[in-house]
This record gives structure tokens, C-alpha cells and sequence, in this order.
């Protein structure tokens, strides 16, 4: 034993002190990894005991809730907006008068062709046809021309904008000095008086060519701003109204004669509407020519078929729709509350942060600005029934052109209210990859 006592007091060595160091460093990393094993199991235990199950209650109900609320605005809004649309109907109707106003629409080129389309597809369009004035009474029961049994709503309008001339660059040889030259379309530079190299007296015109030459305001020919190819264009300019083929083809012949379009001309509307009573449907088109700068004419024509009296209530299925609207509207006003809700808890940065929430408010903004346009239109509607005798194709297009909008944001909100469908798909292991 003395000897024992003996080794153990002699002082180790520094290799011997380094393995001891070590073989103590090992020893508590070994029981540092144990202790955090130890701790997680007993975490996972306690989940897996009592507390997860409660917790995945909870999320399951809440997520139920939230799916089925979603589900009935997502089915109403469908239904509404898109199951009661007989798109094969107005899908041929706008082929109709695609076909009869358009077939030679590709021939304008320049501004002679444009003249000879006018006079021949444009004037076709006044000329009643012997189908419907035979043995219906439908041609008895208006003055308006009649094609196929499809009412002419006013007069076919044909409107024309121009811009001021401005000083050529003189070429020698080419170029005159004082020679004036007509730039692309500006609105800045529109020609509000009717102008020519020899001034024109319109005390001397025939009275059916005045208004041709007589600039009309956007609140006179009720019309709005409008995007054509190359430009947007105001509602403004010079008008020529045509009510049927036997004053149309001289009154075209003269204006044609003295170049009432001319190389001053940016854009020409002919706009022109009509009524089908077996579908209860207006046709509204506007053919659209801009006149470049370079002389070239191109022609955009637009066909937009609509309903104008979209609550007869005079069926079940109009009190039905009525009442998925009001469905809609309700949830409108229910998920931006919850969302601006949402949105002050979490602070702004923060909520928009999230993809969802993103999505969310776009889809609401669509929604707000469809709602607005409905309510405008229904309004606007409602005052030209009352008298639709004086309704034309001017009031008629600013209509349909909203309406046209209406449909479009309601395409965009049905696509992201489908999308929306794969935010309440975390709810499995598998259906998770489908979640951002």
C-alpha cells in the first residue's frame, strides 16, 4: 500500500496531463449530447402524451370552418357570374356581325380603301333586309332598320379626329418653305376647327354637311377616352351620323368628294349598335382606323355583345341570382374586415410579407372595383331604358365598354379565387407540397 501511495503522488508528466484533459473533454461532450437527447425525447413525449392532440383539434375545427366559409363565397361567385352567361349564344351572335361588318375590313390600306369600305360594308349594314319585312310584325313594330330580325339602335356614327398642321423642314427640290406637314396624333394638338388650304364657310354648305364640319366635345357625343393600337383618343371630334342607305350613300359621296378624311385625319370610329329580341341582346361595335402619319390606315374592329337588363325578376332563376350576388357582396365586406384586422395585429411589413395575404387583398381590390363598376352600370342602364327611344351607339359604347371591363376583372378574380383553393391545402404531409 505504501508503495500505491507512493506512485500516485508523483507529479504526472505534460503527456500524461494532456490525455487527462482530453479523455475530460470527451466525457463531458458525451454527457452534454445525452442531456439534449434526454430533453427532446421527453418533449416529444409530452406532445405525443396529451398536449398535440388538443392543439390538432383546435386547427382541424378552425380549418374546416375556414374552407367551408371560403367554399360558399368561392361557389357563389362562380355560379353568378359565369354559369348564367349563354356564352355560345353571344358567341355566335358577335360572329354574326363580325362576319357582315368586317369581311373586307383586311382590304384598308390606305385612305381611298377606307372610303370604298364605308360605302359598301358600312352602308350594307342600313339596308334593310327582305327577311324582315315579309310577314312579321317585327318591322311594323319600329321605324329602325332591320337586319335578320335584329333592331338598329340609332344611327350608324362615324367620327373623325384631327390634328393641327406644323411648319415643314424645307428640302430644296422637295420640300417647299412654308409647306406644312401633319405629325403623328397628339391630343394637345387636336384640330378643334375644321381647316383646309382654302378656308372653309360653312354657311355655304348643304345643312346635312354642317355637323361633319363641326367640332363636338366628349360630353356633346357622350363618348370616352379610348385606346386604339398606336394611341389613346378623346371623345371628341367631328361627326357624321347615318340613319339609312338612301340618305347615307350621297351624303358619303360628297363628303368623300371633298375630302372631309384627309391627310390631317388620326383616327375614324364608325360605331354602330344593334338589338336581338329573342335574346334580349345588344350588339355594340366600334371599327377603329388609325391614320399613321406615313399615310397607312389600320383597322381594329371591336364586337361586344351584352345584356343590358340583367335583373327581370321575372323568374326563379333571377331571384336566384340576385341572391348569390348579395352572397358575394357579403363576403366582400366580411373577409376585408377580417383582413384589415389581420393587417393592424401583424403590422403592415409584416402582413404583406406573407404571399397569401398578398393574394387576398388584390383579390378583395378586384372585387371593390367590380362592385363599383355593377352599380355604374346598373344606374346607367336604368336611365337609358327609360329612354331608350333617344338611346345610340355613342351611349351605348361607354356602357359596354365598362360592362366588357366588369367581365374581364371577373375572369382575373375567378382565376386567383381558384388559386386560392391550395392555401387551405396544408392540412396532410402530401398535400403540403402544394403549399409555397
Amino acid at each position: 500500500m505504501q508503495s500505491a501511495m507512493t506512485d500516485s503522488s508523483k507529479p504526472m508528466t505534460s503527456k500524461q496531463k494532456i490525455r487527462e484533459m482530453a479523455k475530460e473533454r470527451e466525457l463531458q461532450r458525451i454527457e452534454t449530447q445525452a442531456n439534449l437527447t434526454s430533453a427532446s425525447k421527453e418533449e416529444g413525449g409530452k406532445n405525443d402524451a396529451g398536449g398535440n392532440d388538443s392543439e390538432d383539434e383546435f386547427d382541424i375545427k378552425g380549418w374546416f370552418k375556414e374552407v367551408t366559409l371560403y367554399m360558399i363565397w368561392l361557389l357563389s361567385f362562380t355560379f353568378a357570374m359565369f354559369a348564367t352567361r349563354d356564352s355560345i349564344q353571344m358567341f355566335e351572335f358577335t360572329q354574326l356581325w363580325k362576319n357582315l361588318a368586317t369581311a373586307n375590313i383586311e382590304n384598308v390600306v390606305s385612305i381611298p380603301d377606307w372610303w370604298s369600305y364605308v360605302e359598301s360594308d358600312v352602308v350594307a349594314l342600313l339596308q334593310q333586309s327582305t327577311i324582315d319585312t315579309d310577314d312579321f310584325a317585327l318591322s311594323k313594330l319600329t321605324e329602325s332598320n332591320n337586319r335578320f330580325g335584329n333592331i338598329q339602335v340609332g344611327p350608324i356614327r362615324i367620327r373623325q379626329l384631327r390634328v393641327k398642321s406644323v411648319p415643314c423642314r424645307a428640302l430644296d427640290g422637295l420640300v417647299p418653305q412654308g409647306a406644312e406637314c401633319f405629325p403623328d396624333w397628339d391630343s394637345d394638338e387636336e384640330e378643334t376647327t375644321y381647316s383646309k388650304s382654302v378656308a372653309l364657310n360653312l354657311t355655304t354648305l348643304d345643312s346635312s354637311l354642317v355637323p361633319a364640319y363641326s367640332w363636338k366635345d366628349n360630353e356633346e357625343t357622350e363618348e370616352i377616352l379610348y385606346g386604339g393600337k398606336f394611341n389613346w383618343y378623346p371623345g371628341s371630334g367631328y361627326v357624321v351620323d347615318l340613319t339609312n342607305s338612301t340618305t347615307a350613300q350621297p351624303l358619303l359621296k360628297d363628303l368623300q368628294d371633298r375630302n372631309w378624311v384627309d391627310l390631317k385625319t388620326r383616327a375614324v370610329f364608325v360605331d354602330f349598335a344593334f338589338y336581338n329580341p329573342n335574346l334580349d341582346m345588344f350588339i355594340v361595335a366600334r371599327i377603329l382606323s388609325e391614320i399613321l402619319a406615313s399615310g397607312t390606315v389600320a383597322t381594329t374592329p371591336v364586337f361586344r355583345s351584352m345584356i343590358l337588363v340583367r335583373y327581370n325578376l321575372e323568374t326563379m332563376g333571377d331571384f336566384i341570382i340576385i341572391g348569390l350576388e348579395g352572397i358575394v357582396v357579403f363576403f366582400v365586406l366580411f373577409y376585408l374586415a377580417e383582413e384589415s384586422l389581420e393587417m393592424f395585429k401583424q403590422g403592415f411589413a409584416s402582413y404583406f410579407g406573407q404571399f397569401w395575404n398578398t393574394l387576398d387583398i388584390l383579390n378583395l381590390i378586384l372585387f371593390v372595383v367590380m362592385i363599383v363598376l355593377r352599380v355604374r352600370t346598373t344606374f346607367s342602364i336604368s336611365t337609358m331604358i327609360e329612354d331608350i327611344e333617344n338611346v345610340n351607339s355613342a351611349r351605348l359604347q361607354s356602357t359596354a365598354f365598362l360592362m366588357t371591363q366588369e367581365f374581364n376583372i371577373a375572369g382575373v378574380n375567378g382565376l386567383i379565387m381558384w388559386m386560392k383553393v391550395f392555401k387551405y391545402v396544408k392540412i396532410t404531409t402530401r398535400l403540403e407540397h402544394f403549399h409555397p
